[in-house]
């Protein structure tokens, strides 16, 4: 389970995506499926699928590198460890 730094860290970086991506992160927190989230937003799913690569990608530059690496080397091993996880939303969704 991540501590309370970590969990600070993730909602910061949560909060500092762009206003469509914050809200991405939001609906995915608030459980919403893909298409859910495309229906609410508007966006077709290549749309969502650019944006949420766009938050992976920061959310490696901002140091959460090491939680994607982990998940793919041992997704059974990690699962509770994932950034977004402190925020409810399944990080394989994301």
């Amino acid at each position: 389970m991540l501590d309370l730094l970590d969990t600070l860290a993730v909602r910061e970086a949560v909060e500092r995506q762009r206003p469509l991506r914050r809200g991405i992160c939001e609906l995915f927190m608030a459980d919403c499926s893909r298409d859910e989230v495309c229906q609410r937003l508007g966006l077709s799913r290549g749309c969502l699928y650019r944006h949420m690569q766009a938050i992976r990608d920061s959310f490696v530059e901002m140091g959460f590198d090491e939680w994607l690496l982990a998940r793919r080397a041992r997704p059974h091993v990690v699962r509770d460890r994932r950034p977004m996880a402190i925020l409810g939303v399944a990080w394989r969704r994301i």
